[in-house]
């Protein structure tokens, strides 16, 4: 992978282990709600993210003291770009320190509602363009990543041999989407051309194979994907949860999103893995799809 386009940087990873205190935060949530975080985190955000005053997303990188001034702002991916402006906040933050900061105890134990219910089964999905057709665009050398969520009563209806619909077209609408160039564009109903999936049980463990089809219309042309999905699915028998899932989609793919742009020219192959969440952050960072709220996620 070329070094330009990860974050494999080690001179960023220095800086950020040795000089910062790293946090991330839901700008839905910092920029729409009034949390405690939020108080503080917009007026730093405006003071230095121009794009604020038109009511613009404050997605990004900054850096910020924790009195609440900003030093720095950059909406870029690029490690190179992420690093000078990382340098550049950090030189910044030297030559004006801060003051002492009072943080309330509102602050402190501030949580957000999005992570997951504990009964929840949480999935990791894995996007990439595989095998890279020669000579496309660098974006394309990226993985997409993202958590799908299985709901209690859908592993019940599994454990009685049934396969949930809500399941099959959140799958479908949410997670087999293009995200390796950026944020993807969700499927709508409309957009389903082909949803056919089933579940069978055999030696203790179910299977589910389906194919699917989508495609919608973009400005600059047709976006879609079609392709089929196998999976290894095992119940916990104590409880409705999700034990085991080996899960691999195989598919064809053309387009650009609105976010995804410069795909590889004509269809390319598009590949994912599901598998259980095994990093700590998915019990509090929701799937994309219901980082808004999750009733359409939870009923597509």
């Amino acid at each position: 992978m070329d070094r330009r386009f990860t974050f494999a940087n080690p001179e960023i990873i220095a800086l950020l282990q040795g000089q910062f205190v790293p946090a991330v935060g839901n700008t839905h949530e910092l920029q729409n709600q009034q949390f405690a975080s939020s108080k503080w985190f917009m007026p730093m955000a405006a003071s230095i993210n121009g794009r604020l005053k038109n009511h613009v997303t404050a997605q990004g990188f900054y850096v910020a003291s924790a009195d609440g001034r900003g030093f720095g702002f950059n909406n870029n991916r690029d490690p190179e770009r992420v690093l000078q402006f990382i340098q550049k906040g950090l030189t910044a933050y030297r030559q004006s320190p801060p003051s002492n900061a009072q943080i309330s105890a509102e602050e402190v134990s501030a949580r957000y509602s999005r992570g997951a219910d504990p009964s929840v089964s949480i999935l990791s999905v894995y996007s990439r363009v595989y095998p890279l057709p020669a000579g496309c665009d660098e974006l394309n050398h990226g993985v997409g990543r993202d958590f799908l969520w299985i709901y209690p009563e859908e592993v019940r209806a599994m454990r009685q041999g049934q396969l949930p619909q809500a399941f099959v077209r959140r799958l479908v609408r949410y997670h087999l989407v293009d995200n390796v160039r950026g944020e993807p564009d969700f499927w709508n109903a409309p957009q389903i051309g082909k949803e056919e999936f089933s579940l069978s049980a055999k030696a203790g463990k179910l299977y589910l194979v389906g194919r699917f089809s989508m495609a919608s219309m973009q400005p600059a042309g047709e976006h879609g994907l079609d392709g089929t999905l196998e999976a290894e699915i095992t119940l916990d028998p104590q409880q409705d949860r999700i034990k085991d899932f080996k899960g691999y989609a195989s598919s064809v793919a053309w387009g650009a999103g609105k976010y995804t742009p410069n795909p590889p020219p004509g269809k390319f192959p598009l590949v994912f893995a599901i598998v259980p969440a095994k990093e700590p952050w998915a019990k509090v960072i929701p799937p994309q799809a219901a980082a808004y709220g999750d009733g359409d996620y939870h009923r597509p």
